[in-house]
């Protein structure tokens, strides 16, 4: 998925979601994040 800011980020799923990365499934499955150079 692609952080969008202010806790949301767009899931690149089937569907593809906006959603908040504090919902209840993100805590437990989000594992970090990084930075294109």
């Amino acid at each position: 998925g692609i952080y969008a800011g202010n806790g949301m980020m767009i899931h690149a799923g089937d569907p593809i979601q906006y959603t908040s990365i504090n919902s209840k499934y993100w805590k437990s499955h989000f594992y970090g994040f990084g930075r294109p150079r």
